[in-house]
């Protein structure tokens, strides 16, 4: 019942998410607050690739080089599903053919999730030519300190409104636009992305350090016509030069006034290169327990346990694996973003 009155709270702030002229940053922090706690789970299927492709004649040739032992051979197809807090309750599937510096393919699933108390990560791949399995390799820690946790800046949520609830600081942006003198909001209208926007400055609060203190360190752009949603953050460096960007290119709406990015690219200044994300289908408050977010190990992996300190493999019979790769769940969501054919309401700029 609290939950239900939190989401119908949201959704009434929502309803003032159309565009206005006159809008304030209180107001703007109300939408914002509304968009963070209207999503209490999401389910994405979507593909994360770097844009331009790396080459083989990139990796190493010899093993005591540095670098890279292996290149993605076309895109990642990723199922992400996880509820609030988003940061603890996940569970997230990839699937990726690597090429070696030699031409071998191999085909790799990672898997990892978080129920809250335990986090459990695998990595399994087999020979693509010869389709030849080898043995899994997981591990099983405390959700306080996983031994791999799930990278959130490789995720949808690094594109949407709650962007800064799971950064280092946890500071929701809804609490930032109402940090007095230290936002910087601009109420012209221009297009970024396609979109028409607004943007805002965050100032850093560093008094200690007068050549930093209230210079920007953090440029939103939130587009008016889909409810103020972010569609552009900055990251700053001190002197005011871009470290950063993260671009959303396509939204579609998953309730009213809610928009959910579908589409978009990460990209690091003075980089060429484009960590691109592209999402097939979006679900949002399908109410998912925190059931969902435990997982077996396949017969046969070898499991280091971090939290009892022993290391075991897992005997047939033990597991349900494959219950999470073969289900129809896990295929429809696979095809929907290989295929990336977005649904008719969904929004591109024109």
């Amino acid at each position: 019942m609290k939950n239900f009155a939190r989401v119908t709270v949201a959704c009434a702030l929502l309803d003032l998410a159309a565009p206005v002229r006159g809008i304030t940053t209180d107001d703007l922090a109300g939408i914002c607050q509304a968009m963070e706690s209207a999503i209490t789970d999401a389910s994405v299927g979507y593909e994360w690739y770097v844009c331009p492709p790396a080459k083989i004649g990139d990796l190493p040739k010899s093993e005591g080089t540095n670098g890279p032992r292996l290149i993605a051979k076309g895109p990642e197809t990723c199922l992400w599903v996880a509820k609030q807090p988003f940061a603890e309750r996940y569970l997230s599937i990839t699937k990726v053919t690597t090429v070696s510096a030699d031409g071998e393919s191999f085909d790799n699933t990672l898997m990892c999730s978080c129920n809250g108390e335990v986090a459990k990560y695998l990595n399994w791949y087999a020979d693509a030519e010869t389709n030849q399995s080898f043995p899994p390799d997981g591990s099983v820690s405390r959700a306080s300190a996983p031994v791999a946790p799930l990278p959130l800046s490789h995720t949808p949520i690094l594109f949407s409104v709650l962007r800064l609830s799971l950064d280092d600081a946890k500071i929701p942006l809804s609490r930032s636009l109402r940090k007095k003198g230290f936002v910087d909001f601009n109420e012209a209208v221009r297009k970024v992305n396609g979109f028409n926007t607004v943007c805002t400055n965050l100032l850093l609060d560093t008094p200690a350090i007068p050549a930093a203190h209230k210079h920007p360190y953090l440029r939103i752009c939130f587009s008016v016509d889909h409810g103020y949603t972010p569609v552009k953050y900055e990251h700053l460096s001190p002197s005011g030069q871009l470290s950063f960007a993260v671009d959303v290119n396509s939204l579609t709406q998953v309730g009213k006034g809610l928009w959910f990015p579908m589409g978009g690219s990460l990209t690091m200044a003075g980089s060429n290169l484009r960590n691109v994300y592209k999402a097939g289908k979006v679900a949002v408050n399908r109410g998912l327990t925190d059931r969902y977010f435990t997982m077996d190990f396949p017969p046969g992996t070898r499991v280091h346990d971090q939290i009892t300190g022993g290391t075991y493999v897992v005997e047939p019979g033990q597991s349900r694996f494959d219950q999470w790769l073969q289900n129809d769940e896990w295929l429809r969501w696979a095809d929907i973003a290989r295929r990336q054919k977005l649904e008719s309401r969904d929004s591109k700029p024109k």
